[in-house]
């Protein structure tokens, strides 16, 4: 949780680079922009939508939800402008790597795949709101795929990075905290989890207790057996 509170902070960082680039491109291609004003509207919406999100307290609670509404704003964002760039579009779809690598990092596979739909049904709808049915014509279809194609190949070689990422994270925590001969936690984490179990039943004024468990003579079941012998008695 607090990984992930941390990383949503880290985020705005993002957005606002997002906000500098797309102001940035109005200056380049501004021709072909239907309305600089609605432009800028769309840039100021984004802009407040960004700074209020961290303000609001459940979200605050929730840093998965406010990445999943940050993700999700990110890519409405950036359609928006496309549907405003005229044919200057083009460069605007690779920004679409930003709210998909973030999702295929952080959010997972099913995550990745739901917002890569909301993608296509918006510039399809774009399409359409600009081509009317010529914008779902087999031509007009082969050209988006090519264009999202490299947004479709990152968020696949994320997704499985991430995914071979966080198995690798669980197996090293778990080597972190078992002991190696029995598999339960070693003393520094089951120390960490008691103090936890302890601080819990105090606040709910539930009774504890704590049951330590001793192998009689240890030593002479080595001496005499051998240590793979005293292994095994622990085990």
């Amino acid at each position: 949780m607090d990984g992930l509170q941390g990383i949503a902070r880290s985020i705005r960082e993002v957005q606002l680079l997002l906000l500098l680039v797309t102001a940035l491109f109005y200056f380049v291609a501004r021709g072909a922009i239907t309305s600089s004003t609605l432009w800028f509207l769309t840039l100021l919406t984004f802009g407040i939508t960004v700074l209020a999100m961290p303000l609001a307290p459940r979200l605050r609670n929730q840093p998965r939800l406010r990445l999943v509404l940050e993700t999700v704003a990110m890519a409405l964002f950036i359609t928006a402008l496309i549907a405003q760039a005229g044919e200057s579009a083009g460069p605007l779809s690779h920004l679409y790597l930003l709210p998909v690598v973030t999702a295929a990092l952080l959010l997972g596979r099913r995550a990745t795949g739901l917002l890569l739909l909301m993608i296509l049904a918006g510039r399809l709808l774009v399409g359409m709101l600009t081509l009317g049915l010529e914008g779902l014509a087999m031509p007009a279809l082969i050209g988006l795929f090519a264009e999202l194609a490299p947004t479709l190949l990152v968020a696949f070689l994320t997704s499985a990075l991430s995914s071979d990422l966080d198995r690798a994270t669980r197996t090293i925590r778990f080597l972190a905290e078992r002991d190696d001969l029995t598999g339960l936690y070693n003393l520094r984490s089951f120390s960490k989890l008691a103090e936890a179990e302890q601080v819990a039943a105090v606040q709910s004024g539930a009774p504890s207790a704590l049951l330590m468990i001793d192998v009689e003579q240890l030593g002479q079941i080595n001496d005499r057996f051998g240590h793979e012998a005293g292994d095994r008695a622990l085990r």
